[in-house]
């Protein structure tokens, strides 16, 4: 055994030797080892999970794998609960572009790049110019392909970048944290709800209230513990990138941008793209392809101009009209075939 003593032994022969002889100091008055939390006061991503972190824990190939496909069971129930709050969040986005607004998600870590995956879709499916739908990620761009550990606990770049976007009311913040405790997160969202930005959650575990007294919408994913603790890549990522899978297919539709199945928002940037506009004319304007390449030629290949064009004969710039005074929501108008 070391002869050597603790600092909490030092110390307290410390406090000692100022007292009178044969007196000892109170017990809560010694320096104790630093507590852990109460495993209640964790977030739920940090808890461990009992197939795996057990006495008797999943350890073959097969019996992970099959863990795995309950936890995607656990990741369906978990979005089927929330089915309220995704729609609103759908129709806040909405509401956001539909009133010049921006939509501009932040993130730490595998939260921060699901958020830029999302965000990066929104051009090609929708036709959205990529400065209406935004990502931030803390650390920087940097952080997309390598982690920039402590980037997530640090609240001035969070700050700053909101005052950089010089968010405002017609915007919508969204702060995506799996545990919900990001501090740079929850810095951005409590910045944006001080310019006056409309502002919301989407976590895997409850998330603090917002300094300044903002309520946010809140997507609460209840998915319980990782398979491995702590490790929010798995089922509180597949579940995250759902909920904005679906949130922005529902603002796609409220926006007009989906119509019975197709992108007709979408620009054809490629062969591919270019073969689907075809067939998307084609298909709701019930001409063949060759009719519908013509349209989509004359409409600057503005999928929603060439199919009125193919399909009512209107000129192209009367298309352009009767779109704008509906919205450019194809199903107000008229006599397209069904």
């Amino acid at each position: 055994m070391s002869g050597r003593s603790s600092g909490r032994d030092l110390e307290a022969r410390d406090l000692e030797a100022l007292l009178p002889p044969g007196k000892l100091p109170p017990e809560e008055a010694l320096p104790s080892e630093e507590a852990l939390p109460p495993e209640e006061a964790l977030p739920r991503t940090e808890a461990l999970h009992p197939a795996t972190g057990g006495d008797t824990p999943a350890s073959d190939p097969a019996a992970w794998l099959a863990l795995f496909d309950e936890e995607e069971a656990r990741v369906s129930a978990a979005l089927s609960a929330v089915a309220a709050p995704i729609t609103d969040l759908a129709r806040g986005m909405a509401r956001a572009l539909r009133q010049g607004g921006r939509i501009i998600s932040f993130g730490a870590g595998t939260s921060g790049r699901l958020a830029a995956l999302d965000a990066a879709e929104w051009g090609p499916t929708f036709g959205i110019a990529p400065e209406r739908v935004l990502a931030r990620i803390a650390g920087g761009e940097g952080a997309l392909t390598r982690a920039v550990e402590g980037a997530e606990d640090e609240l001035e770049p969070a700050r700053e970048a909101v005052e950089r976007l010089a968010i405002d009311a017609r915007d919508l913040a969204i702060g995506i944290s799996a545990s919900g405790g990001a501090a740079y997160v929850r810095a951005a969202l409590e910045a944006a709800a001080a310019r006056g930005a409309a502002v919301a959650w989407i976590t895997a575990s409850p998330p603090p209230a917002l300094e300044g007294g903002a309520a946010p919408l809140r997507v609460t994913l209840d998915l319980g513990p990782e398979l491995i603790a702590g490790s929010t890549r798995l089922q509180a990522a597949t579940a995250t990138h759902r909920v904005l899978q679906r949130a922005s297919v529902l603002c796609a539709i409220e926006s007009g941008w989906i119509h019975r199945g197709r992108m007709v928002e979408m620009r054809p940037t490629n062969e591919k793209l270019r073969g689907r506009a075809v067939r998307i004319v084609s298909e709701l304007a019930a001409v063949d392809a060759e009719h519908a390449r013509a349209s989509l030629a004359a409409a600057d290949d503005d999928i929603k101009v060439a199919l009125l064009h193919a399909a009512l004969g209107l000129s192209i710039d009367a298309a352009r009209q009767r779109l704008t005074e509906v919205d450019r929501h194809l199903s107000r108008i008229e006599g397209l075939p069904r």
